[in-house]
């Protein structure tokens, strides 16, 4: 994990826009970077390309769920911090 005032990088993996406009300004605001996957083999690629510090992670991201990516990154990169995300009630999409 990076030490304090250091830029990390974030890794977002959710489909819905509205959500990600505002992770965007959020980690943004706080001087990070931001990557985004739109699916669980986009975030399975990018945590090997890329030194990711944490992943905020839609439970029902496409292809795999959240909890399964959560699994095979504790494995494959255990010093990634992960977060799901779930969502209840009424959500749009888009």
């Amino acid at each position: 994990m990076q030490a304090m005032g250091e830029t990390a990088t974030i890794l977002v993996a959710d489909q819905d826009q509205s959500v990600i406009r505002l992770l965007k300004t959020v980690i943004t605001n706080m001087g990070h970077d931001m990557v985004l996957a739109s699916s669980g083999e986009k975030i399975l690629e990018l945590i090997d390309e890329k030194e990711i510090a944490v992943a905020l992670i839609d439970n029902n991201i496409k292809v795999q769920g959240g909890i399964e990516i959560a699994k095979q990154m504790h494995k494959e990169h255990p010093e990634i911090e992960v977060v799901l995300m779930a969502y209840y009630g009424a959500r749009r999409s888009g």
